[in-house]
C-alpha cells in the first residue's frame, strides 16, 4: 500500500473579477462585510503531445485546471458549457488592509469548513449538492483608490488526528479498450445533461463485469449502487489534476464524505479527464483500493457518532501559497490592465459613492446621470458651472455660446487654455465640450453656436433672427435644466420666456463686482410661482451695451466671486432634484424653517445673494409679479399666441413690454402722483412765505419759479 499524496488547487483570477468586486463594494456592500457567495469554476486536467516541449516524460505535456474566478463570479449560473464545472465559495472582503491582516486565519477557515463542509456531511445533503464539499474561501481587501487588491484563497480539507489515505496500483485508461473508453465518456456526457450543476462534477461509475457496458449513477443512489454484484463500481469526479500519479486536492474531502456516509473505507476511484477538443478521456486514471483510515475501525452503527465525536479533533488545512511558495496573501493591482475608460468611469464617481455609504444613502445617482442640462454662456460662470455638474455625476451638458476665446480668458476660465486664443480663438462652446471630454472621455458634452435674440437688438435679418429663436426653443424643449450664465440682462429674457413656458427647471446666476446672485425660477403649475430674475425690474430689459464704457462692457468681478456662483448654482440643482417635489418645491421663506421645505441636502432656497465684502449670504424670497416683463401672464399667453411675430416685435421695441405688462401706466400713475406732491410742496412753500413777510405778489413769482423746476425736472 502507498500513501496517497494529492496536486494542490491553484487560484486563477480574471480582471474581469476585481472589476466587478470593485463595483459591488461600491454600489452594493458598501462597508458591509458579511461574508458573500461567489462562484468558480475548473476544467478536468488533461495531457496533450508537444513537439516543441521535451521532458522526462516525452514529448507527453501535462496542463492542470485551476480553480478560476471571472466575470460571472457573483452569478450563481457560472458555468458555460458541459467540459466546465462549478465550485462554490464564500467571500470576505475587509474594509481596511489592518482587517484584513487582522483577520483569525486559522479560525476563518475553520469556520468555513464546519459550517459549510462538515454539516452537509452529517446530514447527508452534500450527496444531492456535492460540489458544497469542496468550496473554497476568498479574504479580500479592495483599495478602490488604487485598483489594487490584497486577497488569498483557501481551498479547505477536513482532516482527522490519525487519518491516513492509501491505495494500491495506478492504472492509466488508455490501458483499456478503445471502446470501454468510449462508452464511459458517452455515459458521463448523458449523465452531465440531465443532472442540476451542483452534480456533474460527482458520481458512480457502473461497468458491466460481462459485456462492459457503462452506466453513470449520481451519489444519492450509492445504496442501490453497492448492492449491485454484476458491476465494477468506481466512486467518479471530474479531476482538475493532469498528474499521472497525483489526483487533485479535492478528493480528500471527496473520500472523506464518501467513507462516514457510505460506512466504507475502500473505494476504486476513476479520476475523470477530458481532453474536449478531442473528446479523448485517456489521461484519467483509476485508483485501485483506496483505503481511508481513520484510525478507529468504522461500523455501520458508528460512523456518524465518530464525525460527532470527533468534531473537536477535526483540523483544517487549505490556504494557497503565494507566488513566492510561502503562506501568505497575494497582491493584484488591476488598473494597468483595465481599459482606461472603464477605469475612468468607475473613479469619476468614486466621490459620490462613497457619500452612499454614509453621509448620502438616498443619493440618487441614476436621476442625476440622466438629467440634461443646457448652460447657456460658456464664459466664467459656464465653466464652473459644468467643471461642478461632472463633480455630481451629470454628464449630459451642452453648452450655448457664440463668442471666441479670448487672451483674457484662460486665468479666469478653467475650460480654456492659452493655444484656444490663437488665430482669432476658438469658438466658446465647442471648445469647453472638447476640454469636458479630455477630462472625462465618457461626457455626453454638446455645443451649439448661437446668437441669441435679445429686447432692444434691432432685427436686422428676420429669418436669421427666426432660426435662431427656433433653434433655442428646440434646445431646451430637448433638456431638463437651463443654466442662464451670460453678461448682459437682457440676453436672459428670451431663454427665460421660453424655459417657463415649457416648464423647465430654470437655474440663473449673475455676478458683481463682488456680489453674487444665485436663484432658480417657479414652475407655472406651482401654486405660489416664484419670482424669475425680471420680477424685480419696473422697466423693461433693453440693450445693456450700448454708450459703454470698456470696463461697462466686460464682466469685471473679483476673481473668487464666479467660482462661488458656479458652484451654488449646481448645489441648489442638485438639492432641488432631490426633494420630494423636485421643481415645485416651496421656497424657505428666512426665519420659518420647515420639515417641508428641507430636501435631502438641506433647504432648497429661491435666491442666493451673497458678497465677499462682508463674507454674507443672504436668502431670499419672492412670488412672482404679475406684472414681470418676462413670467407673467399676459406675457406668456401673447408668447403662446402669436409666436415670433410677438418676439420680433419686443426685439424691434421692448418699451412694448412695459405697455402689455401695465408697467407703462404704472409709471404714468407714479410720475402724475409726484407732480401732484410737488405742487402741493410749492404751494405750501409760497404761503408760508407770504404770510411772513406780508407780500400778495409774490406768491405769482414763486409759482412761476415753481414751474420752470418742473420744465427743468
Amino acid at each position: 500500500m502507498q500513501s496517497l499524496k494529492f496536486e494542490s488547487l491553484q487560484s486563477l483570477v480574471d480582471y474581469e473579477f476585481w472589476y466587478d468586486l470593485e463595483n459591488k463594494k461600491l454600489l452594493e456592500y458598501k462597508l458591509d462585510n458579511l461574508p458573500k457567495p461567489i462562484y468558480a469554476t475548473y476544467t478536468t486536467g488533461r495531457s496533450f503531445q508537444s513537439n516543441v516541449i521535451h521532458n522526462t516524460s516525452g514529448n507527453t505535456v501535462a496542463l492542470s485546471s485551476k480553480i478560476r474566478l471571472g466575470e460571472q463570479a457573483f452569478n450563481e449560473n457560472t458555468q458555460s458549457n458541459l467540459f466546465t464545472f462549478q465550485i462554490p465559495g464564500t467571500l470576505y472582503n475587509a474594509n481596511t488592509i489592518e482587517e484584513f491582516n487582522n483577520y483569525d486565519k486559522k479560525e476563518l477557515i475553520r469556520s468555513v469548513a464546519l459550517d459549510k463542509i462538515y454539516e452537509k456531511i452529517k446530514d447527508k445533503s452534500w450527496l444531492l449538492q456535492p460540489n458544497e464539499i469542496i468550496r473554497f474561501l476568498l479574504l479580500t481587501f479592495a483599495d478602490l483608490k488604487q485598483h489594487s487588491f490584497y486577497y488569498w484563497f483557501a481551498f479547505p480539507a477536513l482532516v482527522f488526528e490519525k487519518q491516513d489515505v492509501t491505495f494500491e496500483n495506478i492504472t492509466s485508461l488508455s490501458k483499456l479498450n478503445e471502446k470501454l473508453c468510449e462508452n464511459i465518456r458517452v455515459a458521463i456526457e448523458e449523465f452531465r445533461s440531465i443532472v442540476n450543476k451542483s452534480q456533474q462534477g460527482f458520481f458512480f461509475i457502473l461497468v458491466d463485469k460481462e459485456n462492459e457496458k457503462v452506466q453513470v449513477k449520481p451519489l444519492k443512489d450509492w445504496k442501490e449502487v453497492y448492492q449491485l454484484t454484476d458491476k465494477k463500481v468506481y466512486l467518479s469526479f471530474a479531476d482538475p489534476s493532469s498528474l499521472a500519479e497525483n489526483p487533485n486536492w479535492i478528493l480528500r474531502n471527496y473520500l472523506l464524505a464518501s467513507s462516514l456516509t457510505f460506512k466504507r473505507n475502500r473505494f476504486d476511484v476513476l479520476c475523470y479527464r477530458e481532453d474536449p477538443s478531442k473528446r479523448d478521456i485517456t489521461s484519467s486514471i483509476i485508483l485501485e483500493n483506496v483505503t481511508v483510515d481513520f484510525g478507529v475501525e468504522l461500523s455501520n452503527d458508528e460512523s456518524y457518532d465518530l464525525l460527532s465525536r470527533k468534531k473537536e479533533e477535526i483540523s483544517v488545512v487549505g490556504w494557497e501559497k503565494n507566488a513566492k511558495g510561502k503562506l501568505g496573501p497575494r497582491f493584484a493591482n488591476v488598473g494597468s490592465m483595465m481599459d482606461p475608460i472603464k477605469l475612468a468611469e468607475s473613479s469619476v464617481t468614486l466621490n459620490l459613492q462613497l457619500m452612499k455609504w454614509r453621509m448620502f444613502p438616498s443619493l440618487n445617482l441614476e436621476l442625476l446621470s440622466q438629467t440634461k442640462c443646457l448652460l447657456i454662456g460658456s464664459g466664467t460662470l459656464g465653466c464652473h458651472v459644468a467643471r461642478n455638474l461632472m463633480a455630481w455625476g451629470i454628464f449630459n451638458i451642452t453648452f450655448v455660446d457664440r463668442t471666441k476665446v479670448s487672451f483674457s480668458n484662460p486665468v479666469r476660465q478653467p475650460l480654456y487654455e492659452y493655444e484656444d486664443c490663437l488665430n482669432g480663438g476658438r469658438n466658446k462652446a465647442e471648445c469647453a465640450a472638447e476640454h469636458l471630454k479630455k477630462i472625462y472621455p465618457k461626457v455626453n458634452a454638446n455645443h451649439v453656436a448661437l446668437d441669441i435674440p435679445m429686447p432692444g437688438h434691432f432685427v436686422t435679418n428676420r429669418e436669421n433672427v427666426k432660426s435662431n429663436v427656433e433653434k433655442l426653443e428646440d434646445l431646451i424643449d430637448k433638456h431638463d435644466v437651463v443654466f442662464l450664465l451670460t453678461d448682459t440682462r437682457e440676453s436672459r429674457w428670451l431663454p427665460s420666456l421660453i424655459a417657463i413656458k415649457k416648464k423647465k427647471i430654470v437655474i440663473n446666476s449673475a455676478l458683481g463686482f463682488e456680489s453674487y446672485l444665485v436663484m432658480r425660477y417657479g414652475v407655472q403649475h406651482q401654486k405660489e410661482r416664484l419670482g424669475c430674475y425680471f420680477c424685480n425690474d419696473v422697466v423693461a430689459p433693453v440693450n445693456s451695451m450700448k454708450d459703454r464704457t470698456l470696463d461697462q462692457q466686460c464682466t469685471v468681478t473679483r476673481p473668487g466671486v464666479s467660482a462661488i456662483a458656479g458652484s451654488l448654482a449646481v448645489e441648489m440643482l442638485v438639492a432641488l432634484l432631490h426633494h420630494p417635489l423636485k421643481e415645485c418645491a416651496p421656497a424657505v421663506v428666512p426665519g420659518q424653517l420647515q420639515h417641508e421645505l428641507t430636501s435631502d441636502l438641506g433647504i432648497v432656497p429661491h435666491q442666493i445673494r451673497g458678497s465677499v465684502t462682508n463674507y454674507q449670504t443672504n436668502l431670499l424670497f419672492g412670488v412672482s409679479y404679475n406684472q414681470c416683463t418676462c413670467c407673467s401672464n399676459t406675457v406668456i399667453e401673447h408668447y403662446e399666441k402669436d409666436g415670433f411675430d410677438f418676439l420680433e416685435k419686443v426685439f424691434q421695441d421692448p418699451k412694448m413690454l412695459e405697455e402689455l405688462t401695465g408697467l407703462k401706466a404704472l409709471h404714468e400713475k407714479t410720475m402724475k402722483m409726484f407732480e401732484s406732491m410737488s405742487i402741493e410742496e410749492d404751494e405750501e412753500e409760497v404761503e408760508e412765505i407770504n404770510s411772513t413777510n406780508n407780500q400778495p405778489n409774490v406768491q405769482q413769482d414763486c409759482a412761476s419759479s415753481g414751474d420752470d423746476d418742473f420744465e427743468v425736472l
